[in-house]
């Protein structure tokens, strides 16, 4: 194994997940493997070509998204955890990252510049219905899912600087956390 990264252990603790350069592969692979580093699986051997990475898993530890990037283009997949039923949720787009499943394993909330600037969608887990949640022309990431999942945290630039937001799901109200004059980063909810 060459440049192992991305290591995650899947929330039921029984498997690990990570991206890595493997049996002289051309190709950045996402593994899953035993607790005890045994039965490794490839699960994106069925991609020939780009560099995939970035394994999320669902909070169920049933499935596992991915980014798979050929240059600035990336596409968004998700797989069951064994390696079957890999599907392509989004073709290639620009600036595809930070992606967070929901806490029910429902949907999938990502990061892109598919309509131009750094926006949050949220989508179903299969990639059905995708939303524009920030739709602003400010550059919006780091989305993270309150514990009970009824709000989202994201940092914005729209007010000049980046500050941190909160996104409530069920009214869609946007509320300005830490609205001050420098730049605020990297929120974290506690348990």
């Amino acid at each position: 194994v060459t440049f192992p990264s991305y290591l995650y252990w899947s929330p039921d603790e029984n498997k690990i997940s990570f991206a890595a350069f493997w049996n002289n592969s051309k190709n950045m692979d996402v593994y899953v493997m035993d607790e005890d580093f045994s039965n490794a699986i490839n699960i994106t051997a069925a991609l020939v070509k780009g560099q995939n990475e970035n394994p999320v898993w669902s909070p169920d530890s049933q499935k596992i998204a991915f980014t798979s990037c050929d240059v600035y283009l990336c596409e968004l997949y998700v797989a069951n955890a064994d390696g079957t039923n890999l599907i392509k949720l989004k073709p290639q787009i620009l600036g595809l990252n930070s992606v967070v499943w929901s806490r029910d394993s429902e949907k999938i909330v990502y990061v892109s510049a598919e309509d131009g600037n750094s926006e949050i969608y949220i989508m179903n887990s299969d990639g059905n219905n995708p939303v524009n949640l920030t739709n602003h022309p400010a550059n919006d990431g780091d989305p993270i899912w309150s514990p009970d999942g009824t709000k989202l945290a994201f940092v914005s630039d729209r007010d000049g600087d980046d500050d941190i937001y909160i996104l409530d799901m069920a009214t869609m109200e946007l509320f300005n956390l830490t609205n001050n004059d420098v730049d605020d980063s990297s929120p974290v909810w506690l348990p």
